[in-house]
């Protein structure tokens, strides 16, 4: 396969230095033996560099924010006179994949249409939308500039009423232009917008079959070439203008372009000549209809426009036929032209792209996020970024198996204490940009930046920030001070100071009473930069909100955790060989989990009536002794939940955590094994059995008094039949399946995702 594509790309060079003196005749025709050797060798290079992103694409970009600190105002243009059926489609598009702060400025000249005024109507009262309407027709050049006198400081976006936009549209433009100080324009490619229209220029181009424009629109943003290369002049269907530029060079000439067509050409000479530059954006496409407007006046209105360009700038042309014969605009013409004739078969899948946060692969937060990773595949492209304080890696989730695409460490590790790093933020800014991210989904912060929500909405990106512990209430993940007290989010009164579990202990200041009011702070801060919030249960939610009121005015839904279940077992009787009671405890055992009440249950058991058995890791200090006849399994597998309990044929499953779970993967398994729990009841756990029934919640604050509730139940036959029937209605009506849990994160996702509308 190498060996093929060094031959194809020999002859490609061979054919580009035959035909370079006349590119623009050979890239109107397909048939070109040229043309089809570029095609042949992009593919080509696509399949043996297969990834996310193939090819050398988007690797120039450079973040052109920095966490905290906001892009600047922009403003869309759009000017109008007639052409109802345009300007509806262009408002909606606008409106739906717009994502970027940003002001609509709405200028009407005087249309004799009315059904543009109905039209208006429907966007007058909102805030982000300004509406002004000429006394008379005034022409096009001054009606943009009156817009943009109407826009202040704002950098301006010149938008035609006959385009329609698509996905990342806007913060695409704006960080094209924030790549170079003196770029005063940006220019997207489009179907129809002449020497900027692709593959085919200077000509109409029709979509791929089968894909609507919103998806041609995320096919070329996910796939570009990200050059950005440099142009003698911008094109005003979509014409992203710099302020600074505006300031300097001055306004539109509406005396020589009265009706527009070459007005934009002459400020961008006269940008160029004071030292400013434009470039296109190869990131974005925008579909325009083209003389929606201007209709059988357009050809004459070039003409003059042509003229008056030729007296006043007499190099322009050869400005412009050197800028069509550059290599750059061969390359992403070259580019394009593969992607839009390579077929449903070879063509890279067009789905949003979702980037999904976790700080460890091990664990039920990042086994669950794969499941829900795993479910959205045919609706999104799901990235997965992981961090350790010290080494980030980015993977491409999409496929089959996860395919690494970054990996960087970094020159610092990021610290508890500042729980930031500069390095980190302009990394994950470059990560964002080039990969085309629509929407991140942080599951956990810990080891990342705090400021990753924050670069994320200056890139105009929404943030759905989960809750799947209490590390966002305090870094004692568990909310259980030094004496492994409950604390709620308020401190408790012991002298002693609490453990941050995921953090080295020395890199914290004294967090009880006092370094936690300074965590919070940072943590209302990370708020502000999200839009949607998530959390398991309706008990973790309430610790929330009692501690962050303002996160009750806020998007924050409670969406379980969902389990596909290799098997579900209708509860039978289990057979006793010993005639013990048998008591199951799975999961990671830690003292937060319960394994001083397991040990404590068994000492009370004086009689030796229960047979307890521990399945999954055991964590506890030296000074602590597990009881001799508790019968230990060690770790297994998720898959292989089934199967030990097969082997053990346990009579009751215990979940004796001392915290809140904000859910329980324990609860579900044993239920779909037909198996009752004896819990403690805290948090998820007790929403659980108060749903659903299918177990008990005892008192555990004395030992006694625990052993005389479980030798109860163990002793109430007619108790256990009850609670196996409601594990039956829970088995036949099962919400917990990883595809319900899918189908509400994709609704919450579609509330701030661009999605196909045509």
């Amino acid at each position: 396969m190498q060996r093929f594509i060094l031959r194809e790309k020999q002859i490609f060079i061979r054919k580009w230095n035959k035909f370079s003196r006349d590119p623009e005749h050979f890239f109107r025709d397909s048939r070109k033996p040229l043309l089809q050797a570029i095609g042949r060798f992009l593919v080509l290079q696509r399949r043996a560099t297969a990834s996310l992103i193939p090819c050398r694409t988007t690797g120039s970009a450079t973040a052109p924010v920095h966490a905290g600190v906001a892009p600047p105002n922009i403003s869309v243009i759009v000017p109008i006179f007639n052409a109802p059926e345009a300007l509806e489609k262009c408002l909606e598009s606008v409106v739906r994949h717009t994502t970027l702060p940003y002001r609509l400025v709405l200028l009407d000249d005087a249309s004799t249409d009315d059904r543009i005024e109905k039209i208006l109507d429907t966007c007058r009262n909102r805030e982000h939308i300004l509406i002004e309407r000429n006394p008379a027709n005034i022409g096009y050049t001054k009606t943009i500039n009156r817009g943009i006198a109407l826009t202040g400081t704002d950098d301006v976006v010149l938008l035609n009423s006959d385009t329609r936009v698509g996905p990342r549209w806007l913060q695409n433009l704006f960080i094209a232009a924030c790549q170079d100080d003196r770029i005063a324009t940006v220019t997207p490619l489009s179907n129809n917008a002449g020497a900027f229209s692709a593959p085919l220029r200077c000509g109409f181009n029709e979509l791929p079959e089968g894909l609507s424009f919103t998806e041609v629109s995320r096919l070329v943003n996910q796939h570009s070439l990200g050059i950005y290369a440099e142009t003698p002049t911008g094109n005003g269907f979509c014409l992203y203008i710099r302020r600074k530029a505006l300031d300097e060079v001055g306004g539109f000439d509406a005396d020589t372009f009265p009706r527009g067509y070459g007005e934009e050409n002459d400020w961008c000479q006269r940008a160029i000549g004071s030292g400013w530059r434009h470039v296109i954006d190869d990131r974005t496409y925008i579909f325009h209809q083209q003389a929606a407007s201007f209709g059988p006046e357009r050809e004459s209105l070039l003409r003059k426009g042509r003229k008056h360009l030729d007296a006043r700038y007499p190099g322009y042309s050869g400005q412009v036929k050197a800028f069509l014969n550059s290599g750059e605009m061969a390359e992403i013409t070259n580019s394009m032209h593969t992607l839009f004739t390579a077929g449903a078969s070879g063509r890279p899948p067009v789905r949003p792209r979702i980037l999904f946060v976790i700080s460890s692969e091990t664990g039920g937060t990042p086994q669950t996020n794969a499941d829900l990773m795993q479910a959205l595949r045919t609706w999104c492209d799901p990235c997965l970024l992981i961090s350790d304080s010290r080494t980030i890696r980015l993977k491409d989730c999409s496929g089959a198996k996860p395919k690494l695409l970054e990996q960087v460490k970094l020159s610092e590790p990021i610290r508890a204490g500042e729980h930031t790093s500069p390095e980190y933020d302009r990394l994950i800014g470059q990560f964002l940009i080039k990969y085309a991210i629509e929407l991140v989904h942080i599951r956990h912060l810990s080891w990342h930046s705090l400021n990753l929500p924050a670069v994320a909405k200056c890139l105009g990106i929404p943030v759905v920030l989960s809750f799947h512990d209490y590390y966002m209430v305090c870094p004692n993940t568990q909310l259980l001070d030094e004496n492994l007290a409950y604390c709620g989010g308020r401190c408790t009164a012991s002298p002693g100071d609490c453990r941050a579990q995921l953090w080295d202990k020395n890199e914290k200041p004294e967090l009880k009473h006092r370094w936690v009011h300074e965590w919070r702070g940072k943590m209302t801060r990370v708020f502000a930069d999200c839009s949607a919030f998530v959390t398991t249960s309706r008990t973790a939610r309430n610790v929330f909100t009692a501690v962050y009121p303002e996160l009750d005015e806020k998007e924050f839904a409670v969406i379980p955790h969902g389990r596909h279940f290799e098997q579900i077992r209708t509860p039978a009787v289990t057979s006793r060989n010993s005639g013990k009671v048998r008591l199951l405890f799975p999961g990671n055992l830690s003292f937060h989990k319960g394994l001083d009440l397991i040990n404590r249950l068994k000492e009370s058991d004086r009689e030796d009536l229960f047979e307890i058995h521990t399945l999954g890791k055991l964590s506890f200090n030296g000074n602590f002794r597990l009881h001799p006849k508790i019968i230990v399994h060690g770790p297994y597998r998720r898959s292989e939940f089934h199967v030990q309990v097969d082997r053990i044929k346990p009579d009751f499953i215990g979940i004796f955590s001392i915290w809140p779970e904000t859910f329980c993967h324990t609860v579900l398994e044993a239920w779909s094994v037909g198996v009752p729990i004896i819990t403690t009841g805290w948090g998820a756990i007790g929403e659980h059995i108060a749903n659903w029934g299918g177990g008990w919640v005892i008192d555990a604050t004395d030992a006694d008094r625990m052993f005389r509730e479980v030798k109860a139940i163990s002793d109430s036959p007619r108790e256990q039949e009850l609670k196996k029937k409601e594990i039956r209605v829970w088995q036949h009506h099962c919400r917990s399946t990883v595809t319900e849990m899918a189908s509400n994160y994709r609704r919450l996702y579609e509330k701030f995702i661009s999605h196909s509308y045509e």
